[in-house]
Parts: C-alpha cells; structure tokens; sequence
C-alpha cells in the first residue's frame, strides 16, 4: 500500500517504486466535519476522491503535515501502522529521486508542484456501515518550477484504488493501491 502511493510521484520519471507526490488540495477528506459522507455508495466515492487528492498533495512531502493527514483520514485501528509505513517509504532517497533535499524541500528558487485531482470512482465493493473499495481515476501533475529548472512538472493519469471503513459516522482510509 505505501509504496503505490509513494509511487505516484514516480509515475513520471518511470521508477514505481517510491513515495506518491501528486497534488495538494484542501478539500476535506473523510475524517473532517466540512464535508460530511454518508454511509452509501456515493458517500464512499466522495471520501475516496477527497482522500485521493490529499494522498497525491504536497502535505505528503512534509513529515508533520504527512502525520496529520493520517491522523484525520485513517481508520483508527490502522493509525499508526499507516504512519510508520508512509514514514518509512518518504525518505532521503525517495526525496532525491524527485530532486527534493533529505527533508523533502525544493531546491532554492524553486517550487515543487504536486497536484491530483480525482473524478468521481467507481464502487467494486461495498458492505453498509462496514467496508467500501473504490477505484479512483486520476490525473496528476509533479515536477519542479523555477527560473533555473529546464524540465516543466509533467502529467499522468493513474487509477487509485481506495480501501475504506465505516467508522462512527464517516468513511476512514485502510489502504490504497495505484496503477
């Protein structure tokens, strides 16, 4: 699970084996009280797509924000699992790949760009008030900018495949998987 979402960042380069860097956005995710789902098929497709863009978001490159995101989004039970997986896979070497320093920051003078937007998925399985998986279709955007970089951030399109529960009153993450 933590290596596809890692690899989503390496989508690009070719290399499928880290960390996923694909774009931040503040949509909230299950987990949150902004945008509440419900306990049905729509409800999981929206919390899959939501939680699909925050895995593929810039947040992912900072360990604190990367720990937040798990603690708002993750299945309780699965926590800290989730966390020391995600941990483990954004390393000094993922970040290198994708030409960040050992801390996960751009270059200076550059920014480091990260985008997913998700459409709406596809439910493959679902138990009421219990599990869903939803197949997520996704385009993402990851690079780096800046006067000195000569290769613009580039785009790719991947299925994020979102493993869900139902856990008091709301859909939390278990697991992912992307091709």
């Amino acid at each position: 699970m933590t290596l596809l979402v890692a690899g989503i960042a390496l989508v690009n380069t070719g290399d499928k084996t880290g960390p996923s860097a694909h774009g931040q956005r503040p949509a909230a995710a299950s987990g949150t009280r902004s945008e509440p789902t419900t306990d049905s098929r729509a409800g999981a497709r929206a919390a899959a797509a939501r939680i699909a863009e925050r895995l593929g978001g810039t947040e992912m490159m900072d360990n604190e924000a990367r720990r937040r995101l798990f603690t708002e989004i993750a299945a309780p039970a699965l926590r800290q699992k989730i966390i020391a997986e995600h941990d483990d896979a954004y390393d000094a070497e993922f970040f290198a790949q994708i030409g960040l320093s050992p801390q996960g920051k751009p270059p200076a003078g550059t920014e480091f760009i990260s985008r997913t937007e998700a459409s709406s998925g596809t439910v493959t399985h679902y138990q009421a008030q219990q599990r869903a998986t939803v197949e997520v279709p996704c385009t993402g955007i990851i690079g780096l900018k800046g006067p000195d970089v000569h290769e613009p951030p580039e785009a790719s399109q991947f299925t994020m495949t979102i493993t869900l529960i139902w856990h008091r009153g709301e859909w939390r993450f278990t697991e992912s998987k992307q091709t």
